[in-house]
């Protein structure tokens, strides 16, 4: 009986971390929400943007708002390895100090510096935002990304 009891304790515990570490998810979003949030914002600078497709067909926008926020979304569609370079890239290339990252089971969120400067980069399935400005603007990106559904 006692070993009954052990497994079912043990059995127990295990299925509640894996509830407690996979359930958590964010919904991607698309090029066009970006936009038509920063235009919502009052920021979008039409002559600073770009909108392209990339050879592998990801979609991608991104250019310099009216406050001097660089920013940039790309949609991979279903490249997982191309989503996976992409992010690889930014992290190596423009963050120098990682101040913190938040995983859940179709995200990574990623806070960091780059020259001095905030960077926030979250990848939500094979979607990336990546934005980078003044650390004064810290907060407003945060409430630019967590109304697009890219920070928690």
């Amino acid at each position: 009986m006692k070993k009954i009891l052990k497994y079912l304790v043990l059995t127990v515990a295990m299925l509640s971390v894996l509830c407690a570490c996979g359930g958590e998810k964010l919904t991607a979003t698309t090029s066009w929400v970006v936009t038509d949030k920063l235009k919502e914002l009052g920021i979008y600078v039409e002559e600073e943007g770009y909108n392209n497709t990339m050879p592998s067909g990801a979609q991608r926008v991104g250019g310099i708002t009216t406050n001097a926020w660089a920013y940039s979304f790309c949609d991979f569609k279903d490249d997982d390895e191309g989503c996976d370079k992409m992010f690889d890239g930014y992290m190596d290339m423009i963050v120098d100090e990682v101040d913190s990252e938040t995983n859940g089971s179709n995200y990574t969120i990623v806070e960091g510096k780059g020259d001095g400067d905030y960077i926030l980069i979250s990848r939500v399935d094979n979607t990336i935002l990546q934005v980078w400005a003044s650390d004064s603007y810290k907060e407003d990106i945060r409430a630019f990304a967590k109304d697009l559904g890219y920070y928690k």
